[in-house]
């Protein structure tokens, strides 16, 4: 069976700790760059708010270097400050997905990263997520950045399907929220999808062509 996975990353492969605060986005990075800014770079917060403001107001599609670079941070050891900050509050949604990830290619199947985050927030993630090498894994990041476009949008979608030059017939979603992840890429022509119901905010979600799942290793028994 071939099937080509189109890969969330929020929630499907990284979550929140059990019993800890934080804000439930993508831009927890920016309160990583925030402490960085303070407690390494020793700028005031409001001196860095406003180099933030300015971004936010300048560059429509930013990636998280964007405001590396306004803020003169060193990549290498921000992202290395970020890894230890989120590790914090942030954790791997499963047990070994790497190993998870690279039995089902072995089975035919083959993976990309279809996410809200830009590219750099997404290697972030997917080495939170436990992926320290993701090229082995996913063959491509489609993020919102190189899109244009957020997930919740259509366009994200009609971007998508061409860029992964695979036939689109062969083409399925794995995330964990339904909108996102099936109603909006169904109604620009993909036909099939996992949806998972790891603590069952899905339950009783139907779409002709979906699948709820309990977790991603579930996955397994489809190319068994």
């Amino acid at each position: 069976m071939t099937l080509n996975f189109l890969t969330d990353i929020d929630e499907t492969l990284l979550t929140f700790k059990p019993g800890v605060s934080s804000p439930r986005s993508t831009s927890s990075v920016m309160n990583a760059i925030r402490s960085y800014a303070v407690e390494v770079k020793k700028r005031t917060p409001e001196s860095v708010e406003a180099e933030i403001d300015i971004v936010k107001k300048t560059v429509p599609w930013w990636s998280w270097t964007t405001f590396l670079e306004r803020l003169g941070m060193d990549p290498a050891r921000f992202w290395e400050y970020a890894f230890e900050y989120e590790s914090a509050y942030l954790q791997p949604a499963e047990p070994d997905l790497p190993s998870t990830f690279a039995d089902l290619k072995r089975r035919g199947a083959s993976f990309f990263i279809t996410s809200n985050n830009p590219p750099d927030g997404i290697r972030h993630k997917l080495r939170l997520a436990g992926f320290p090498n993701p090229e082995r894994i996913f063959t491509a990041f489609l993020g919102a950045t190189q899109m244009q476009a957020m997930k919740a949008e259509p366009l994200f979608w009609r971007k998508v399907i061409p860029e992964t030059g695979v036939p689109p017939e062969t083409l399925c979603t794995l995330g964990d929220d339904f909108h996102d992840d099936c109603e909006v890429p169904f109604s620009e022509g993909i036909r099939r999808a996992f949806l998972l119901n790891r603590d069952s905010r899905n339950t009783g979600r139907q779409l002709d062509g979906m699948t709820l799942i309990p977790s991603i290793s579930s996955l397994k028994e489809l190319f068994a």
